[in-house]
């Protein structure tokens, strides 16, 4: 990690003057996040979505096969976790939004959100008993 930092602290002194530099307080320099990590913002992100949902009667289920499809199709390395809340809305809210205009989307149902080897799928059921 000492080695990493002193890598980039040098690349931060050769590209920034020192007037700059030394106006700033501190650096931080972050480890890049793991997979599971990912997997856990992905989650929270979807649990956003969830809420949203639940306003409306219907409950969401995610396997992780489709947190991981989101992850390949959103995580950049350069911006890290940014980009996947945008992904999901463009993709996924977005998609269950028409669904539910269509009316293919009941109230009082649950959506699943599945991975396919190439694209996710949004599938729904009517609750037992509704």
């Amino acid at each position: 990690m000492d080695a990493a930092r002193e890598k980039v602290m040098e690349q931060v002194r050769r590209h920034f003057k020192p007037e700059l530099l030394n106006r700033l307080d501190e650096i931080v320099v972050f480890d890049p996040l793991s997979h599971e990590q990912l997997r856990r913002v992905a989650r929270l992100q979807m649990k956003d979505v969830a809420k949203r949902l639940a306003e409306r009667g219907i409950a969401l289920g995610v396997t992780d096969a489709a947190l991981d499809y989101v992850l390949a199709e959103s995580y950049d390395p350069v911006y890290g976790a940014r980009p996947i809340r945008k992904w999901l809305e463009k993709k996924v809210v977005t998609e269950m939004s028409k669904m539910l205009i269509r009316e293919e989307i009941d109230e009082n149902s649950t959506v699943y959100i599945e991975a396919g080897s190439r694209d996710l799928f949004i599938v729904w059921k009517k609750m037992a008993g509704w």
